[in-house]
């Protein structure tokens, strides 16, 4: 899920975003986080969050990569942080 509060008005942007606010800088750390995980996983993404694959991957590489999300994501637990109520 993404924030978009883009919007012709700065004032509707504006709110958005404020209204918003707290559970923006909880999502943020926890993308940081995330990326963290991933490079300590030899995963090296765009910002922390995007992914590219290559045709030139082979599928041992892939296998290789999946195996590496598999022990990232074997660390993540499930919070309501974060969530809209």
């Amino acid at each position: 899920m993404s924030f978009d509060f883009s919007s012709m008005s700065f004032a509707k942007s504006a709110v958005g975003l404020l209204k918003h606010k707290d559970m923006m800088y909880v999502r943020k750390d926890s993308m940081e986080r995330m990326g963290a995980a991933y490079m300590a996983n030899g995963i090296v993404t765009l910002a922390g969050s995007r992914l590219y694959t290559s045709m030139a991957d082979t599928p041992e590489i892939i296998d290789e990569a999946l195996n590496r999300f598999e022990e990232v994501f074997r660390n993540v637990r499930k919070t309501n942080k974060g969530l809209l109520p």
